[in-house]
């Protein structure tokens, strides 16, 4: 195992620089705890990482114990440590190539961590691959006042010629699973996923998750909420802003940006599959089902992958104009978690008239002609029948329908 070269001082601990196959040791070193409260000093985005995790002390899963050979006194269960929900990821890209350290160009990579204050503080510059040069700062602090609460301060500016950058925070289970050597599967099944999710909320700022873990019933809750400065997006839901389009019928969501940020325009399926993600607001996402369910994209069938009206539309067109079972149904999926029920149950029940005329078996893709002009479906000359993500369609359209 690689270990990092630090930098000592009476109350400091630097590492300069950043060592990444280091990180095993790096991120136990440089952890910040209260006692009731740690998290390992991981790098700010999700990767590269050894062992992310936030930790709570007594918030622990049992697994079983098996024996060769059965004897009195032996423990039936052991018990492991299991990270609470971590929100310590913020990952980042600059037009659109993610930041990773370990292909970027870097000039300069630090950490400090501070015993006196109690900090930890980084310091990364580096060269983008169109030519920006960027310098990301950050700084951790676990109170000691207020023992439930991390705080990050997250700063990132570009230093020479303009680059887009886009940034997502996230609030994830399940990143640092307990490392237990057994050959028992019932070991793994008990701590890969010790958590079932109670509640969920999402809001402009932020978010909170309840969970408990599922063997020992211990109830945690997580939180995160974003102060954002001058410079920065004022909501979430400008993530897209820049993604809108408008024809004779109105605003939609674009295919894409170009490679020169420009809007790829085209009326799609793809706008659906940012329903119920919490990007658009509950106008914008009215805006988007309406525009799913007109003729022009809604056979009758199923979401075609393109608006009847645009030029290059064709009803076997591989992306152009044909339905995707699961496109639909993940389509609809997003409907039900955006509170739009009448909708996504028009869009099952077309599943269902499709699946009809395909012996109840629904094939990859089928062509995009509306029920009015097609009795029956039209299958795509090659398209998979049976296929996985078909045959997984069936969830949310029986959520839609009251099935599930």
């Amino acid at each position: 195992m690689a270990a990092p070269r630090f930098t000592v001082d009476p109350w400091m601990l630097r590492e300069d620089p950043v060592d990444v196959d280091a990180l095993a040791v790096s991120e136990t070193v440089l952890s910040l705890p209260n006692g009731f409260l740690g998290i390992r000093g991981s790098l700010d985005e999700a990767s590269p990482s050894s062992s992310r995790g936030t930790f709570l002390a007594g918030v622990h899963e049992t697994h079983p114990l098996a024996y060769p050979e059965g004897g009195y006194g032996l423990p039936e269960e052991g018990q492991a440590i299991v990270s609470a929900a971590d929100g310590m990821s913020i990952r980042v890209t600059v037009d659109g190539d993610p930041l990773d350290v370990r292909t970027a160009d870097v000039e300069h990579h630090s950490r400090t961590l501070d015993l006196r204050g109690g900090t930890l503080d980084r310091t990364l510059r580096w060269r983008s691959p169109a030519g920006a040069r960027l310098e990301l700062t950050t700084r951790r602090l676990v109170s000691l006042a207020r023992r439930s609460v991390v705080v990050i301060r997250w700063q990132l500016c570009c230093l020479e010629g303009s680059a887009r950058i886009t940034v997502r925070s996230e609030l994830t289970v399940g990143v640092a699973p307990p490392a237990i050597s057994a050959d028992d599967p019932r070991v793994a099944e008990a701590l890969d996923k010790p958590f079932e999710a109670l509640a969920l909320k999402r809001t402009a700022a932020g978010g909170a998750l309840s969970q408990r873990t599922c063997r020992t019933g211990i109830g945690l809750g997580a939180a995160v909420a974003h102060d954002l400065h001058e410079g920065c997006p004022a909501t979430i839901d400008t993530v897209v802003e820049d993604h809108w389009c408008r024809d004779e019928d109105g605003p939609y969501i674009a295919l894409a940006l170009d490679g020169t940020k420009q809007r790829v325009d085209g009326v799609a399926s793809n706008m659906g599959h940012l329903l119920g993600t919490g990007l658009l607001d509950a106008e914008q996402e009215r805006i988007v089902v309406d525009r799913l369910v007109d003729p022009t994209m809604f056979t009758g069938y199923g979401v075609r992958t393109l608006s009847s009206d645009n030029g290059a539309y064709w009803p076997l067109r591989y992306h152009g104009g044909s339905v995707w079972t699961h496109d639909t149904a993940y389509i609809l999926r997003g409907m039900l978690r955006a509170g739009f029920k009448a909708e996504a149950a028009v869009l099952a029940r077309g599943l269902l008239r499709a699946a009809g005329g395909f012996e109840d078996r629904l094939p990859e893709l089928f062509s995009g002609e509306d029920a009015i002009t097609a009795v029956r479906p039209m299958l795509y000359p090659a398209s998979c029948r049976p296929q996985a993500w078909a045959a997984a369609s069936a969830v949310p359209v029986a959520q839609a329908l009251g099935g599930l």
